[in-house]
C-alpha cells in the first residue's frame, strides 16, 4: 500500500495579490484596452495622488479597461477594493455608472468584452454595477442609487446603496468586494473613502458560480448626462484553499530528464524516459524509475537496444503478466523508426530483445486484444513514409502477425481502442474513423465521420466508463470542442459533447476512479507547440451531466512531449514537456508535479485491506474493508501509458458488489473485450465521493486457484498439527524398511 495522501499533501500557496495606483509605473495591473473616445486618461488629484478617469464629462462616451492578470490561475477567493469617484450628471435622463467585473478568461481570452460598457449581464462574467440613474428607473432597479450583482448573463440582484452612499455625490468613496467561489457567494462593502464602510451585500447566493481564472475589466458609461467616472487605488486578492473544490498540488519537483513517456507498472512505480541522443545532442535517453511511494527517481536496467536505436516515440502495452511491450522508437534521425521490440520486465528490472517488425515504427500506437495479444499500428519508417501493415505480437509464441490484407496509413500515433466485439477502433485523429478486425490477416471496414470536420491532431481519445469513446480537443487551430461514439448503438455516430472551456492541443486526457475525465494542458495557440495561449488549468469532465469544471492550476506549462498518468494512490503525475521547445520559447521541462484531485478531501478515505493478487473473468471475489457499509462504487483502472497525447493503456470498468460483515463480494468482469487481460489497479469509492488507494489485481483469462474459506483453513491446519506426529513415525518406519 502506498502512503496515505494526507501525508503528503502540501500547504496550499499563500494568496497573490496585484495592485495599481496609477502612481508608480509598473505596477501589477496593466492597463490594455480603451472602446470610446475619448480614452481613459490618468490624472493628478486622487485620494493618494494619481486616478484614472474612465469616461470623462466633456463628451458623451463609454470605455472598458482591461487589467493584465499576474495571478494566472483559478482561485478559491477574490477580494476586489477600488475608490472612485462618479460626479451628478448635468443633463440627461438615462443611467450611468462603474462596472466591476471579473470575466473567465476561457471564454474571454485576455482582451476582455469588446462591446460592453457597463451592467451588461454578460455570459462567463462576474459582474458588480454601481448604479445611478436620474428620471426613470429601469425595470427592477430599487432606485436611482444602488449596487447590481450579474452572473452568466443573468442579473442576480439589485440592493439599495442608500444606507451606505450616495453613489454621484462627487466625492471619493471605497468599495471592497468579496467572492467566494467555492461556496457561490459574494459580499460588497461601501463607504467614504479612508471612513468606515457599510455591508450593504452580505454572503448573497449567486445561483452556478464556481471556480474560475479571471481577468479583472472595469467599465464607465457617461452616455448623454456628460459625468466624470474615476477609478483608484484597485487592489485584487486571488487566495483560499478549496481542495475539495479545486484539487491540490504539490510543489513542482526537479528531475533528471523530460519524461516525455511515463508508463505505470504492477508494482506502482512509473517507468519515464527522454528524446533521442543522437538528435539532442547528449540527452539522457536512459529509462529511469519514479517511485511515487518515496518520491525518488532512479536509473532502471538499460534496454538491449539503446546503443543503437531509443525508445522514444515508440509504442507501449501492458502484457498480461506485467511486462510491458515496446515497439519501435527513434533511429537516430526524426521520422525513422527502428524495427525493434524490446520487452521490460518489472519484476526483475530487465529489458530483452522482441522481435523485429517488418519495418520500422516512429510513433505507433498498441492495443491490448482480448486474448492478451497485441496490436501493433502506425508509425513512420522514414521521414516521408508510414508503416501501413499492422501486425499482431502474439503472447503465447513470442511472433508477429501480419496483417496483410488491411494495409492502411495512419497519422501518427492513431488514435486506437478495443471495441467490445473484439474489433479495433480507430477514433482518429483523422476525421474518417474505421473499424479493424484483427482476426486472421485483418480487414478495415468504415465506421463514421467524427463532427469535427478537421483532424484533431495533438488531440486526446478515451473510452468513458459507459463504454462511448470520447475524442477530446486537438486540431490546428486548436478546438476546445469534444465528441462521443456509443460503439454499442445500433447506427453508432459521432455526437458532439460539451466543449470543454480552453482550446487545446498538446493535452493529456485522464480516466479518474470516479468515472470523471481529467484534461490537463495543453495551449489554445495553433502550430507547433506555442506557448503563447498554454492553460495551466486542468479540466474535469463529468460524464454524468456532460459538463467540464476548472481546476486548481498546476505551476508549469505543459505541452508537447508532457505525459499525466493516473498513480496508484489516487494521485496524478503531470511531467515533462518541451522537447524541442516551440515557436515562442517554452523552456524543457525537467520537472514533475504531483496533482490531489477533489475526490482525495471528500471526508476520511475508504481503505482496502487486503484483496486478492489475480481475479479469473466473471468469478466472484473478496475484498476487506472496514468501510463496506459505506462504499457507492468500485472500479478497476488499467495502468496507463502516456505520451503525445495518448494514453495506450488506460480503461475503467466498474463491479458489482454486495457489503458483507468484513468488506465486499465481487464480480470480476466477464468480458476481455470491454476488460482485457493485464494489470487493473481497483479503487474503492464511497457515498461522499472519496476515492481509496487501490489494491493491484491481475485480471486473467489463466486458472486462479480458489481460495479456501478462512475457517476451513484453520481446521485444515489443526489437522495437519494433530496429525503430525503420527505422520512422523509412518514416515521412519517407512525409511526403515
Amino acid at each position: 500500500m502506498l502512503p496515505s495522501v494526507a501525508a503528503l499533501a502540501l500547504a496550499a500557496p499563500a494568496p497573490a495579490a496585484t495592485f495599481q495606483d496609477f502612481d508608480t509605473p509598473g505596477s501589477a495591473y496593466v492597463l490594455s484596452q480603451d472602446h470610446q473616445p475619448p480614452a481613459a486618461q490618468i490624472l493628478a488629484g486622487g485620494p493618494t495622488g494619481h486616478f484614472l478617469r474612465l469616461a470623462v464629462a466633456q463628451t458623451a462616451n463609454a470605455n472598458s479597461i482591461g487589467f493584465d492578470l499576474t495571478d494566472q490561475g483559478v482561485a478559491c477567493t477574490a477580494t476586489i477594493d477600488f475608490d472612485f469617484r462618479i460626479t451628478k450628471p448635468v443633463t440627461g435622463t438615462s443611467g450611468h455608472g462603474i462596472a466591476v467585473d471579473l470575466l473567465d478568461t476561457a471564454q474571454w481570452g485576455p482582451s476582455g468584452a469588446k462591446g460592453c460598457h457597463e451592467d451588461c449581464n454578460l455570459a462567463g462574467a462576474l459582474m458588480f454595477g454601481f448604479d445611478t440613474y436620474q428620471g426613470p428607473f429601469a425595470t427592477g432597479d430599487p432606485n436611482d442609487n444602488h449596487v447590481s450583482v450579474h452572473y452568466g448573463g443573468s442579473t442576480v440582484a439589485q440592493i439599495d446603496a442608500t444606507p451606505a452612499v450616495d453613489l454621484d455625490s462627487g466625492a471619493w468613496l471605497h468599495a471592497q468586494m468579496r467572492v467566494d467561489f467555492a461556496n457561490a457567494e459574494v459580499s460588497v462593502d461601501l463607504g467614504p473613502s479612508g471612513g468606515a464602510a457599510t455591508t450593504v451585500i452580505d454572503h448573497l447566493a449567486v445561483p452556478g458560480l464556481a471556480p474560475f481564472e479571471s481577468r479583472l475589466n472595469m467599465m464607465a458609461r457617461s452616455n448623454n448626462q456628460i459625468a466624470d467616472h474615476d477609478v483608484d487605488n484597485l487592489s485584487v486578492t486571488y487566495g483560499g484553499s478549496c481542495p475539495a473544490v479545486l484539487g491540490q498540488w504539490g510543489a513542482v519537483q526537479s528531475w533528471p530528464i523530460i519524461a516525455i513517456h511515463s508508463v505505470v507498472m504492477p508494482n506502482g512505480k512509473v517507468m519515464i524516459f527522454d528524446g533521442d541522443a543522437e538528435k539532442e545532442g547528449g540527452v539522457d535517453n536512459r529509462p529511469y524509475l519514479f517511485d511515487p511511494e518515496t518520491g525518488t527517481v532512479s536509473l532502471a536496467a538499460p534496454p538491449d537496444m539503446l546503443s543503437t536505436v531509443s525508445m522514444f516515440c515508440g509504442g507501449f502495452s501492458g502484457l498480461e503478466d506485467g511486462r510491458v511491450l515496446i515497439s519501435g522508437g527513434m533511429n537516430q534521425l526524426p521520422g525513422v523508426g527502428p524495427p525493434d521490440t524490446q520487452i521490460y520486465d518489472p519484476a526483475n528490472d530487465t529489458f530483452t530483445a522482441g522481435p523485429f517488425m517488418n519495418a520500422g515504427r516512429w510513433y505507433p500506437t498498441l492495443a491490448t486484444l482480448p486474448n492478451g495479444d497485441i496490436a501493433i499500428l502506425g508509425g513512420g519508417i522514414s521521414g516521408t513514409g508510414v508503416n501501413t501493415l499492422p501486425q499482431v505480437f502474439e503472447t503465447a509464441t513470442g511472433t508477429l502477425r501480419d496483417l496483410t490484407t488491411a494495409l492502411k496509413g495512419l497519422e501518427l500515433y492513431p488514435l486506437i481502442h478495443l471495441a467490445p466485439d473484439g474489433r479495433i477502433f480507430h477514433a482518429g485523429p483523422e476525421f474518417v474513423t474505421n473499424w479493424l478486425d484483427p482476426a486472421g490477416t485483418g480487414a478495415w471496414t468504415f465506421a463514421a465521420l467524427t463532427v469535427f470536420p478537421q483532424r484533431r491532431l495533438a488531440g486526446s481519445s478515451i473510452v468513458l466508463e459507459d463504454g462511448r469513446v470520447m475524442n477530446i480537443g486537438g486540431g490546428d487551430p486548436p478546438t476546445e470542442t469534444t465528441e462521443t461514439f456509443d460503439w454499442n448503438a445500433p447506427s453508432p455516430t459521432w455526437q458532439s459533447a460539451a466543449p470543454m472551456h480552453y482550446k487545446r492541443r498538446h493535452l493529456d486526457a485522464v480516466l479518474l476512479p470516479d468515472g470523471t475525465v481529467l484534461a490537463l494542458g495543453g495551449t489554445g495557440s495553433a502550430g507547433f507547440n506555442d506557448v503563447t495561449d498554454a492553460t495551466r488549468s486542468p479540466e474535469l469532465y463529468d460524464p454524468a451531466t456532460d459538463s467540464w469544471r476548472i481546476l486548481g492550476a498546476h505551476s508549469e506549462v505543459r505541452l508537447y512531449h508532457s505525459t499525466t498518468v493516473l498513480l496508484p494512490d489516487g494521485r496524478i503525475l503531470a511531467a515533462g514537456g518541451g522537447r524541442p521547445h516551440g515557436g515562442s520559447v517554452d523552456y524543457y521541462h525537467f520537472s514533475a508535479e504531483i496533482y490531489e484531485p477533489p475526490y482525495l478531501f471528500q471526508g476520511p478515505r475508504p481503505t482496502i485491506t487486503s484483496a486478492p493478487d489475480r481475479v479469473n473473468y466473471g468469478t466472484g471475489f473478496h475484498v476487506a474493508t472496514p468501510d463496506a457499509g459505506q462504499i457507492a462504487k468500485v472500479t478497476m483502472m488499467r495502468l496507463g501509458l502516456a505520451t503525445h497525447s495518448t494514453n495506450q493503456g488506460q480503461r475503467i470498468v466498474s463491479l458489482p458488489f454486495t457489503a458483507t460483515g468484513g468488506g465486499l463480494d465481487l464480480t470480476a468482469p466477464s468480458s476481455n473485450t470491454v476488460a482485457p487481460p493485464g494489470y487493473w489497479m481497483l479503487f474503492l469509492v464511497d457515498q461522499n465521493g472519496s476515492v481509496s488507494e487501490s489494491a493491484m489485481v491481475q485480471l486473467t483469462s489463466q486458472r486462479v486457484p480458489a481460495t479456501p474459506p478462512v475457517a476451513l483453513v484453520a481446521i485444515a491446519l489443526g489437522l495437519v498439527a494433530l496429525a503430525a506426529p503420527w505422520l512422523g513415525r509412518r514416515l521412519a518406519k517407512a525409511g526403515a524398511r
